[in-house]
């Protein structure tokens, strides 16, 4: 775009390993920048977890993992990416949040435990758990963690199917 906003966002090695794939538009950034796009921006935050891509050669890692804070459409949504539950959480949800979209998968990310706890960190009005029940290793009762969200925190939780979509 010709406004200085950017067709997408990511992590500045990522962007550039794309653009040399042939991909437009990848815009690089890093932890506490701010990309604006058509409508709104992404603020990048730390995401705890590895990140690379497999190669003839094995993997490669391709930049820093992310999660973003993203302003649009008058709201403003945490997507925490795959990551653990780390302390400065606390400081992602003084940007005011009205969705927290966390995963709850365990193994690979943070488990229930650690995303209620992540919760009270980030104080959103809505939650969305991501990044369980997609392989047997990452099998999760959503409806006991929406219990517990309701039950141990003040934010509603929204429990979406594959390809379900919700109006917020």
């Amino acid at each position: 775009p010709t406004d200085g906003s950017a067709d997408s966002g990511s992590a500045a090695e990522l962007a550039g390993w794309v653009g040399s794939q042939g991909v437009s538009g990848a815009h690089g950034a890093n932890h506490g920048g701010t990309v604006a796009f058509p409508g709104g921006t992404t603020k990048f935050t730390p995401a705890w977890h590895t990140s690379s891509y497999d190669s003839e050669a094995g993997p490669v890692a391709i930049g820093i993992p992310a999660g973003h804070v993203i302003r649009f459409g008058g709201k403003t949504t945490y997507f925490a990416g795959d990551t653990c539950l780390f302390g400065d959480m606390a400081l992602i949800g003084e940007e005011g949040l009205d969705i927290a979209i966390l995963p709850i998968g365990d193994n690979y990310t943070m488990g229930p435990k650690d995303a209620i706890r992540a919760i009270k960190f980030l104080s959103p009005l809505v939650v969305i758990p991501c990044h369980y029940n997609t392989f047997p290793l990452l099998q999760q009762d959503g409806a006991a963690f929406k219990r517990a969200v309701e039950s141990e925190t003040t934010a509603r939780c929204l429990l979406l199917n594959p390809g379900e979509s919700v109006d917020l």
